[in-house]
């Protein structure tokens, strides 16, 4: 099955009665009379999920995640075998299936009306050059068992390719779809979560090297409502902890108590600005390496994103002109002689980002005195920046991440699938990004693109 990646979510190729919407019940089926072509459809589904190389569950459009337990596929085609099923005539199609596995060649839908006893599936068979579809119903409820198996499984792999992605930054609830359709690009399931207020950027700055830490995805809050996709996204992932980079100015108290109430376990790392968040995460981390970054101008905050979440290391955020005496002071703690070497074989322990008028030499004299071994990566704009960046710290990547370089917030978004699949983010104006979105978005591309 070839998925295809569009806006906000990741739609599969399906017929259009998987996704219609619901028009009307069928008549009653007489389940005590199987005929050869009943038998026929039931055997054609099984040997479509038998013979498949992979199967993948998913809701409905978004690309399904991987589905590596055999048990649990031996247990689907168990529950097909123990029902009875039937055609269901045309014109009697009971349409609209929220749930669906798929394979090579085929997808199945799922439907349960528990009050009507109507319990229907959709199977969509695709060859070469036609598709044909099959709408049936069981005599009992093996719909929501096949579901609730797909959904509880914790050995799901989420691998599909990443392709183009498009960050809505038009409101906040945007932001938090954008948000959760990066998250789906790399992650099926997941303990940890990171989240950050979708109304500021500053919050989100430190939160890549958290989210590496914790091998987490980054997702985004609205400030005053527990938004539902948001919520029903943290239980596709299972997630148990919630780690939270933003104040109870950009998300309330009254988000946080129902994510408690929802049984979540709250870990707070924000301060009373970002400079205190981005040094109650770095002392989490315990790094002996930091990045340095200028926390008021943003935009080169991105591009150091992908290597923060790569190697698990913090980004500390700074004024300007001088380093808070606290953060020097972690520094100088943590001063140990393991040193990285990048991809240019210079021997660093403080990345600054940025240039001069992003972070003064006051700052770079400052580390030295205290003998912090200090580098510099730098370029005349923020997008000669991401280019340096790239070059000393990413030589053996195997493709890259385009972002448009006015959205710092899709950048640190996607510095986990960026991180996991070795293709750092890179900056891009925004005529590179519509010129070339289409070309990226192709599943056999080497680079992946945001809009």
């Amino acid at each position: 099955m070839k998925f295809k990646k569009t806006s906000l979510v990741m739609t599969t190729v399906m017929a259009v009665n998987i996704m219609s919407p619901i028009l009307a019940y069928a008549e009653h089926l007489d389940f005590n009379s199987i005929s050869s072509s009943d038998k026929d459809l039931k055997e054609t589904l099984i040997n479509c999920i038998e013979n498949s190389p992979e199967i993948r569950y998913g809701k409905l459009a978004r690309k399904g995640i991987r589905l590596d337990d055999k048990d649990l596929v031996r247990e689907i085609i168990g529950l097909l075998r123990d029902s009875k099923m039937k055609e269901v005539p045309k014109g009697q199609e009971y349409k609209g299936y929220p749930h669906y596995i798929s394979g090579k060649d085929f997808s199945v839908g799922f439907y349960s009306d528990t009050k009507n006893n109507i319990y229907n599936g959709c199977l969509y068979l695709r060859s070469k050059d036609s598709y044909s579809t099959k709408v049936f119903r069981t005599d009992k409820n093996i719909q929501d068992k096949i579901i609730n198996l797909c959904k509880n499984s914790m050995k799901v792999t989420e691998e599909g390719y990443v392709g183009g992605l498009y960050y809505n930054d038009s409101k906040a609830s945007m932001k938090v779809n954008s948000s959760i359709s990066i998250c789906d690009a790399g992650f099926a399931r997941s303990k940890n979560v990171v989240l950050a207020s979708a109304d500021s950027v500053a919050d989100s700055l430190s939160s890549a090297g958290l989210a590496g830490y914790l091998d987490a995805p980054i997702l985004l809050s609205e400030r005053e409502e527990l938004n539902e996709n948001l919520l029903n996204k943290l239980y596709d992932l299972k997630a148990e902890n919630i780690h939270i980079t933003s104040g109870s100015k950009m998300i309330s108290d009254k988000v946080i108590n129902k994510l408690k109430e929802k049984g979540f376990n709250i870990i707070d790392y924000s301060g009373r600005s970002r400079y205190d968040t981005s040094l109650n995460i770095a002392k989490k981390i315990g790094a002996n390496i930091y990045s340095i970054a200028n926390g008021e101008y943003f935009f080169d905050v991105p591009s150091i994103a992908t290597y923060a979440y790569s190697t698990k290391t913090p980004i500390l955020l700074t004024p300007k002109d001088k380093l808070r005496p606290d953060s020097l002071e972690l520094l100088k703690k943590n001063a140990k002689p393991d040193r990285l070497k990048t991809g240019n074989g210079i021997s660093t322990r403080a990345i600054l980002v940025g240039g001069r008028s992003t972070l003064s030499d006051n700052i770079y004299r400052e580390l030295v005195k205290n003998g912090i071994e200090a580098n510099r990566l730098s370029g005349y704009n923020r997008l000669e920046t991401s280019s340096v960046i790239i070059d000393k710290l990413f030589s053996n990547r195997t493709g890259y991440t385009y972002i448009n370089y006015d959205k710092p917030m899709a950048g640190i978004l996607a510095s986990s699938i960026a991180a996991k699949n070795n293709k750092p983010v890179k900056l891009e104006l925004d005529s590179f990004i519509e010129d070339n979105f289409a070309k990226y978005s192709k599943e056999n591309s080497d680079n992946y693109i945001i809009g």
